[in-house]
Parts: structure tokens; C-alpha cells; sequence
């Protein structure tokens, strides 16, 4: 059972962060430089075992988001459009922890997200 919910959240974060690129496209595609539509983040089943595994994944997570939202894009951007790409990151990156549902990088999520608002 537990092998088959892992196989489905990749999946799904996958499918989800596809989805987004699209919606974060479209509210400013004339903003936006795209990176891509399809971004795959694969996790097997037992990588998120030890703080370690869960600082990778994040990592990976974070990169892929970034791409997906246009963060880091060279050149010059407005505050609007960094700000939409930031807001974009911050729910694709968010909703992809959720739906990988492991407590380890759930809470390394939630003490990152507290950094950022404390500092």
C-alpha cells in the first residue's frame, strides 16, 4: 500500500508542478521566459529515510520549482513579475511537499518557510 501512495505522489508532483508552469504562464505570459512545460522530480520509495535524504529531496524540489516559476531568470524583471514568480515558488514548492506527504520534509519545509518569515 505504501509503495503504491509514494509511486502515486511523485507521479503527481509531476503532474502538479506541470500544471502550475501552465496557470503561472498564462496570468503573465508576456512576463515570463518559459523554462519548460514538464518537470519530473522522481523519488523512490525509501529516499526520504534520514534528515540527509530529506535536505535532497527539498533540493530537489526547489530547483524544480524554481525552474517551473521563472526564478533566477536573468535579465531584468519588474517587481511584479519577481513577485509572481516568487508566489509561484513558494505554492509549487509547497504543494509539492504536501503532496509527498513525509514528515521529515514536511517539517524541514515548515522550518524553512519560518526562517524566511523570521528573517
Amino acid at each position: 500500500m505504501n509503495r503504491v501512495s509514494q509511486k502515486i505522489s511523485a507521479a503527481t508532483v509531476a503532474l502538479m508542478l506541470s500544471a502550475l508552469l501552465l496557470g503561472a504562464t498564462s496570468a503573465g505570459a508576456a512576463d515570463q521566459k518559459g523554462t519548460g512545460s514538464d518537470i519530473t522530480v522522481r523519488i523512490p520509495q525509501d529516499a526520504i529515510d534520514s534528515p540527509a535524504d530529506a535536505e535532497a529531496v527539498y533540493g530537489k524540489l526547489r530547483a524544480a520549482a524554481g525552474s517551473v516559476c521563472g526564478m533566477g531568470v536573468a535579465g531584468f524583471q519588474t517587481m511584479e513579475v519577481r513577485n509572481r514568480n516568487k508566489k509561484c515558488y513558494e505554492k509549487v514548492l509547497a504543494d509539492a511537499v504536501a503532496k509527498i506527504n513525509q514528515p521529515l520534509l514536511t517539517a524541514l519545509h515548515e522550518s524553512r518557510g519560518k526562517a524566511n518569515k523570521d528573517g
